[in-house]
């Protein structure tokens, strides 16, 4: 695996062990330093994540693992979302490229007026939801962001 510590968090949770967060946990890291680096590191998280997903694929489907169900319905959505995301972009060129059926043809990739109210809406909830978990672990956190 690419990504041992993904796979053995999910061989922990597979086998029925708890995880939890633990805010005061240090640890060295090495950071990308270069967009290029950080590209790479994106590409290897996303490539483990993968690998784990699909090799555990068929356990998940038995009860005894249904704790897990949550984390495969997100990874799960946010691999489909990706890749809708992918052929949209695919589907925006071509269609400035040469001629596609009107269900195919993708105008804008801009979202409808509605529509893209209600996503900066959900960014906003989900900006507040953050910050309302991080308060328990930085006491300070929205003064160290704006003040």
């Amino acid at each position: 695996m690419i990504t041992e510590d993904i796979d053995i968090s999910w061989k922990l949770q597979l086998r029925h062990w708890d995880i939890f967060f633990e805010p005061r946990a240090l640890c060295w890291i090495l950071m990308p330093e270069t967009l290029k680096g950080l590209w790479k590191q994106r590409l290897r998280w996303a490539q483990g994540g993968a690998e784990v997903f699909l090799v555990n694929l068929r356990r998940l489907f038995h009860w005894q693992h249904h704790r897990m169900w949550p984390l495969f319905l997100e990874y799960a959505c946010s691999t489909l979302w990706a890749f809708a995301y992918a052929i949209t972009i695919l589907l925006f060129i071509l269609s400035r490229l040469m001629p596609l059926p009107d269900n195919l043809a993708v105008h804008s990739l801009f979202p409808p007026e509605f529509t893209g109210m209600l996503l900066g809406l959900m960014c906003l909830l989900q900006f507040v939801a953050s910050l309302y978990i991080e308060r328990r672990y930085e006491k300070r956190s929205p003064n160290r962001c704006y003040g």
